[in-house]
């Protein structure tokens, strides 16, 4: 006969301990009547730590980056109504990019969650938040009964971190957290990611590989979240095929690796649209290959090439459109295994390996050469002298979106195992400070942060965050005046109607220098090019909190790009990849490459 052990425990208790056990050393929150008893949990664990901020959405954006770091499980813990949907823009965050990450919010008491629909409210800040985010969760419940905690929590966490990951959301009511219930010793344990066997179409792929003769291999963020850096590095070294990253994982080989070609999509690298043009076989590894990766063309991406995708997500595989694809439901860590055990090693690449980096190095620094003579720093130029400044192994978090952004992702040098951390699919303004301090817990090391002045105003709060627990975070201010990205628009389309870009609408912005006092945050402001080259170095050393500003220029252009025309029924269409703003000569690629290939490649419209 079992003797099973009952132990009396704490709900709050019991969530705040088996999500301890299971990953979250750190927890994010936010304090509020409505969670209480769970912070007061979290308080009294001994082994456990937290990061209270001053905003929900930092938060949750905190708890996603810090997720992304290996072994590591995100928790933000808010409390109930506002506390509840401010938190809701880390989960969409999260649910795009397929990271885990767990939300438990507090509620009103059982007896005050309204029953009648027609009722808006009826406990106070009560706020209906399952309903509101379950389209963005992978498994979102208000518990109402304590018979079943310990199979909700665990199947919560078992949702967040399985086959294609992502957020959860556990909704639970005061009085139930502060109830007790009996648990058996099984009921804190670890809990083990549920996987799936996957069936590889061999003859298939080996066949698409023995008629190339220009392959590429595409790497996606899948490749990140799989834990499958290592064995990326091998599949290249052992079939010497050339590749391209996404932006969510450029630091996964660095730039300089002869193999590298940087990332297509709608801004990028001269070279890596054109290779991504010219090859027979593009071998997309955990990539959403989205509109933007695409420049808005799926017909045209990769015209010349067959290609082979791979993705977790079978609904993901089915929205795909890119003719001539064969499409395989798989963890990207093991389809690049099962490409490392039955691909030979061969050097037949190594003509086609060749071109393509000579391609890379033409035009390696082509926006260097076009704005070298301004006075002024421009952003190519801040961006290569960050790349100088960064060492191998540094902590890197970014922003999310804006010109700053764009071009520093385009352009950023990578080094070997640095990490850079980035959500792109929301592209959430205000991402770049709670980031930084996620990624800072998880990796229990200095990071660096690359943020733009508009975003860092959306959480500007969280300098306090960094300055409360001395956070080793060096945040590097690209300060282009307001909007850059949006200023652009309204002069290219709106005949220079600003509005809310900055100074031209009369937006004020603050003294980065007052706010950085405010905040007991060590400060310098670089506004020329030779201090770029000699004071960054010395100042992104330490461990003192510190921001640093870059005064850029305002109106900068985001070049190279992809743009668009109109066709004869008077409708916007995307030029194909290949055709990038500024145009170049025909000429100067025939000097590189076959000259009937660039021709045949430049005349496909």
């Amino acid at each position: 006969m079992v003797n099973f052990i009952f132990m009396k425990i704490k709900v709050a208790d019991y969530i705040v301990e088996l999500l301890r056990i299971n990953g979250a050393s750190n927890i994010f929150l936010v304090p509020g009547g409505g969670n209480m008893h769970l912070t007061d949990a979290v308080k009294r664990n001994k082994k456990i730590k937290y990061l209270s901020f001053f905003h929900e959405q930092s938060a949750s954006i905190a708890a996603e980056s810090y997720s992304r770091s290996k072994s590591k499980l995100g928790v933000a813990l808010v409390t109930s109504g506002p506390g509840s949907t401010n938190a809701i823009t880390g989960v969409a965050g999260a649910w795009i990019e397929s990271v885990p990450l767990v939300v438990i919010s507090g509620q009103v008491k059982t007896q005050d969650i309204k029953n009648n629909p027609k009722i808006r409210q009826n406990g106070p800040q009560e706020v209906d938040i399952t309903s509101l985010i379950k389209k963005i969760t992978k498994y979102s419940i208000t518990i109402k009964k304590t018979k079943n905690i310990v199979k909700i929590i665990k199947k919560g966490i078992t949702q967040a971190i399985s086959l294609r990951k992502g957020p959860v959301w556990i909704d639970i009511p005061l009085d139930i957290q502060g109830s007790i219930i009996n648990i058996k010793k099984k009921d804190l344990k670890k809990i083990q990611e549920r996987k799936k066997k996957y069936f590889f179409p061999k003859k298939k792929i080996l066949d698409l590989l023995k008629k190339s003769k220009k392959p590429i291999i595409l790497a996606g963020h899948g490749v990140r979240l799989s834990e499958a850096s290592r064995e990326f590095r091998s599949l290249i070294k052992k079939t010497g095929i050339p590749f391209m990253t996404t932006w969510n994982c450029i630091d996964l080989v660095e730039f300089k690796h002869n193999k590298n070609l940087g990332s297509p999509g709608v801004v990028a690298r001269r070279n890596s649209n054109i290779s991504i043009q010219l090859s027979d076989l593009i071998i997309c590894i955990g990539t959403s290959l989205n509109k933007v990766i695409t420049a808005f063309n799926e017909k045209n991406f990769g015209f010349n090439a067959k290609k082979i995708i791979v993705d977790i997500d079978k609904d993901q595989l089915n929205k795909v459109k890119i003719p001539n694809s064969l499409k395989i439901q798989a963890d990207a860590k093991n389809f690049i295994n099962y490409l490392i055990s039955n691909v030979k090693k061969t050097n037949r690449y190594n003509r086609w390996s060749k071109d393509c980096l000579n391609l890379k190095l033409k035009f390696e620094d082509e926006m260097l050469v076009r704005k070298k003579n301004k006075k002024i720093i421009n952003h190519y130029e801040c961006v290569e002298a960050i790349s100088n400044a960064l060492k191998e192994g540094d902590i890197v978090s970014t922003g999310s979106s804006g010109l700053a952004i764009e071009i520093f992702y385009t352009f950023f040098k990578s080094k070997r195992n640095q990490r850079v951390f980035l959500t792109s699919g929301l592209g959430s303004m205000g991402y770049g400070i709670p980031s930084a301090i996620g990624n800072c817990v998880a990796n229990k090391k200095k990071t660096i942060l690359i943020e733009s002045d508009g975003s860092l105003m959306f959480n500007i709060q969280e300098l306090s965050t960094i300055k409360s627990y001395n956070l080793p975070i060096k945040i590097i201010v690209l300060n282009n005046f307001g909007y850059a990205s949006i200023r652009n628009t309204h002069s290219n389309y709106f005949s220079k109607r600003f509005v809310g870009t900055g100074k031209e609408d009369n937006i004020f912005y603050p003294s980065f220098k007052l706010i950085s006092k405010a905040n007991k945050l060590k400060f310098f402001c670089i506004t020329s090019k030779k201090q770029l080259k000699t004071k960054l170095p010395s100042l992104i050393k330490g461990k003192n909190p510190t921001l640093i500003e870059i005064l850029l220029n305002k109106n900068e252009e985001l070049l190279p790009k992809v743009g668009s025309y109109i066709d004869k029924n008077n409708k916007i269409k995307s030029r194909p990849l290949q055709l990038m703003t500024p145009l170049i000569p025909i000429k100067t690629l025939d000097k590189i490459l076959e000259k009937k290939e660039i021709r045949n490649l430049y005349n496909k419209l």
